[in-house]
């Protein structure tokens, strides 16, 4: 019965069923289990998780458990080491010896039973997660939602919009923006999940990594594994005309006919357009917007004024200013190590300089939520300290707002008072 409930497990491991994964394997640890079977249900409970606290206390469980398995004590090392952040990139993860790896599962949508290995049941949870995963690394790569050695799956036909699952309003809708697998969608549906599920028109589901967000505009960019073969004819016109028709398109084959609303209120033509579409008609947000001749001319939000209930659209011309913003910032932090800040969207260097914090926000970035935190010499630069003029009156450098000393507030166009 109880390694039935660890194959289940596993099973949902691998389908990327985390929460149910969890689930089922600390259900088995209640059980009388041998040492190895332990050890190895711990293994894969620890890919149920990114927190690297829960990884450690998992790996350690797993050494006292089976204390002769050199791939635990292996694993147990690399992540200790990644408890604190350093400035030097992390090591790679140890590689599951070959025979004591399971052998290679199925997609998920074929529901093959696990094959375990002849002598006992030891086989940890692989070193690269299956496809349509995503690596549990404690830091983002530039190539975020990518997984290492799997080809970008070929996408064929057009595909008009996809969903975009697991965020906190519930299912939304967005669209491909380039032929990479770059997804756009808005910070709405994203909210501050790092992760979320993309589905296809095919049915397909992948697993996709927000990059970047915009939130002054409400865009959120997620990268997948995939490679685009056609991408949606966009509108050329900067603006869309008053009284024009569109159709809101969103996952799941719902599709609403409006119009660009004529409002008098002073609206930028080029960022913002009105429609006549209530927002309890739609989904979480995210949906393309096509005009009569079928081209793209923006992105669907939740977004409303506070005088009645019609929704607003994102002309596509800003969706794709963001898209070259991002680009242009991944070119110029090639090379350098960065992770996507879940509080500001912005992508953040930290982790190039071991630093705990996002240089845009000064948020906690996620992997340094549960580790001791202090000062660092080197992030100085990253966080520009120390290079502002003195304030008058406190003398501090922590810089200027509004003409006002950061530290006391003092008004940097008034005299200072002796």
């Amino acid at each position: 019965m109880a390694i039935r409930i660890v194959e289940q497990g596993i099973q949902a491991v691998q389908n990327g069923n985390r929460d149910e994964a969890r689930r089922l394997l600390r259900y088995a640890l209640k059980e009388e289990l041998s040492p190895a079977l332990r050890a190895t249900t711990l293994m894969w409970l620890a890919e149920t998780g990114d927190d690297i606290p829960f990884k450690v206390d998992c790996y350690r469980q797993a050494a006292e458990s089976d204390p002769q398995n050199n791939d635990v004590q292996q694993r147990l090392s690399y992540w200790l080491s990644q408890q604190l952040p350093s400035a030097q990139p992390p090591a790679n993860i140890p590689a599951m010896p070959p025979q004591s790896m399971p052998q290679a599962a199925p997609p998920p949508q074929q529901n093959t039973p696990i094959t375990y290995p002849a002598q006992g049941y030891n086989a940890g949870p692989p070193s690269s997660m299956p496809p349509g995963t995503l690596p549990t690394a404690p830091y983002a790569s530039q190539q975020a939602g990518m997984v290492p050695n799997q080809g970008p799956m070929q996408i064929q036909g057009q595909q008009r919009v996809v969903g975009v699952l697991g965020g906190p309003l519930g299912d939304g809708s967005g669209f491909f923006v380039t032929r990479e697998g770059l997804v756009a969608t808005t910070r709405a549906v994203t909210g501050s999940q790092p992760r979320l599920s993309i589905d296809l028109m095919s049915g397909h589901r992948l697993a996709g990594e927000v990059v970047r967000s915009f939130p002054q505009y409400d865009i959120s960019l997620v990268k997948v594994n995939a490679y685009v073969e056609h991408l949606a004819a966009v509108s050329p016109s900067p603006y869309l005309q008053p009284d024009a028709p569109i159709v809101v398109t969103m996952h799941g084959g719902k599709g609403l006919r409006s119009q660009r609303r004529n409002t008098r209120s002073a609206t930028n033509d080029t960022l913002w357009f009105p429609t006549v579409i209530h927002r309890n008609e739609l989904d979480a947000g995210g949906g393309p917007v096509y005009d009569a001749h079928n081209l793209l001319v923006g992105m669907m939000t939740r977004n409303t004024s506070r005088t009645n209930d019609y929704a607003y659209g994102l002309h596509i011309s800003q969706v794709y200013r963001c898209v070259e913003q991002y680009a242009q910032e991944m070119q110029q932090m090639q090379g350098q190590k960065t992770i996507y800040c879940t509080n500001c969207g912005a992508v953040s260097r930290a982790p190039q300089f071991g630093a705990f914090y996002c240089e845009t926000c000064g948020g906690t970035l996620p992997y340094a939520e549960n580790v001791t935190r202090y000062p660092l010499p080197n992030a100085a630069a990253l966080y520009q300290e120390n290079m502002h003029r003195p304030c008058t009156n406190c003398q501090a450098q922590v810089g200027y707002y509004d003409s006002r000393c950061l530290r006391c507030g003092h008004d940097l166009t008034t005299p200072v008072r002796r």
